[in-house]
């Protein structure tokens, strides 16, 4: 086949015409695509932010219920508590201290209410030094605490 100069032309022409529109076409992708990149980083920002947020409200929520059901256990066990000391007098503690050396005085009287299988909640008492300065009062204070049964009598002093 062969061409003419004026086919040949046209061709280039035709062909300049495309390649003038691919490249305005693919400046418009390139708009379009910066733009939808930004859009899209927004986007994924934002909902990385509300992922942060649902999971720590999540846990806000769970710890909630677990304080709750922690107050609900323990105000049983006060109640069951006050229920026996209705029916007996409980000992006096003054003669007593716990093992390392405070006095009995000196603490305050701690009730938690733990859940057993049975789904029965057992009171147990522990005795905490009472704090210099306030507490929230959902801390480990029970930690280091002391129950009834670390009780010492105190020795009596003999007088010479």
């Amino acid at each position: 086949m062969v061409y003419k100069n004026k086919d040949l032309l046209s061709i280039i022409k035709i062909q300049n015409k495309t390649i003038k529109a691919a490249a305005a076409s693919a400046r418009a992708y390139k708009k379009e695509l910066t733009e939808t990149v930004k859009l899209y980083d927004v986007v994924f920002e934002k909902y990385m932010d509300e992922t942060e947020i649902s999971g720590g409200l999540r846990r806000d929520k769970q710890e909630v219920w677990d304080e709750r059901n922690k107050a609900i256990y323990d105000y049983n066990a006060l109640y069951a508590l006050c229920k026996l000391q209705r029916v007996t007098q409980l000992p006096e503690y003054e003669e007593y201290q716990l093992p390392d050396g405070t006095e009995v005085k000196d603490c305050t009287l701690d009730i938690e209410g733990r859940l057993m299988e049975s789904g029965r909640i057992k009171p147990i008492a522990h005795l905490i030094r009472i704090p210099s300065e306030e507490q929230d009062w959902h801390t480990d204070f029970r930690k280091q605490s002391y129950s009834f049964k670390d009780l010492i009598k105190k020795k009596k002093k003999r007088r010479k």
